[in-house]
């Protein structure tokens, strides 16, 4: 089934994210892994430093560090992942991981402010009531595709996935309900490694590697409603960017 043809149902986008999974799994967990197992090596020299009073500086300073860093460094992952993506769904290439990160990496700045910005909106509809938070998540899930291959602005992204969310709402809810559950389903008997550092890489790795599904199936899902609904014929590459407005 193209990608061009019509909505894809459920079973359909699976399906297809099932096949780019398993095609492109040494690309995707290279990039998952080469983010991934670093941040959960510190943590676990940070969990032990902690633990036998190590540490030369306050824990207040170093969680805030390791929780940045990691927000940062998770961003240009899923970035690299929807670049890869793209390139075999729509080109049939194996877009190398070190060029997906490359990409990922320019755009940084932009992703990074796209991430604040839609976690502060999700933030501000769960404090009001957590059902508004929920919908703004749900209508904001396409804002790294939109930024990565469609060159939009911070603020276009988020109009550009809301755009695309809207009339599938409920649909995306139910897929990455799944999506998470499977995760959880597949990481849950690594968390019994225990907090050593080989333990904490462990369960970081498969982690990461379970969550590059998840962001499999929303790119899939992205490219099919952006066909369909705008009449895309092709893709918005990074370095085509008409200009480097961030808002």
């Amino acid at each position: 089934m193209d990608l061009r043809e019509r909505v894809l149902d459920i079973g359909e986008i699976f399906s297809h994210s099932f096949n780019v999974f398993k095609n492109r799994f040494k690309t995707i967990s290279a990039i998952m892994l080469s983010i991934y197992v670093p941040i959960g090596v510190f943590i676990g020299i940070l969990t032990l430093s902690m633990a036998n009073d190590m540490l030369m500086i306050p824990t207040l300073v170093m969680a805030p560090i390791a929780a940045i860093g990691t927000g940062i460094l998770g961003v240009a992952a899923t970035v690299g992942v929807v670049y890869v993506v793209e390139s075999y769904l729509i080109r049939n290439e194996d877009l190398p991981y070190k060029e997906a990160l490359s990409k990922a990496f320019s755009i940084i700045g932009g992703s990074i402010l796209l991430a604040i910005v839609a976690s502060l909106l999700t933030v501000i509809g769960m404090i009001l009531l957590i059902i508004p938070g929920i919908a703004i998540s749900v209508y904001v899930i396409f804002k790294y595709q939109s930024i990565a291959l469609r060159g939009t602005t911070v603020l276009e992204s988020l109009s550009y996935s809301k755009n695309l969310v809207s009339g599938n709402w409920w649909k995306i809810l139910f897929i990455n309900i799944v999506c998470s559950l499977l995760v959880l389903v597949v990481t849950s008997p690594f968390k019994m490694l225990g907090d050593s550092i080989i333990g904490l890489v462990i369960v970081q790795g498969v982690n990461a590697i379970a969550m590059s599904f998840g962001i499999i199936v929303n790119t899939v899902i992205f490219l099919n409603l952006d066909f369909i609904k705008n009449g895309r014929e092709d893709t918005f590459l990074v370095d085509e960017h008409k200009d480097d407005t961030l808002i």
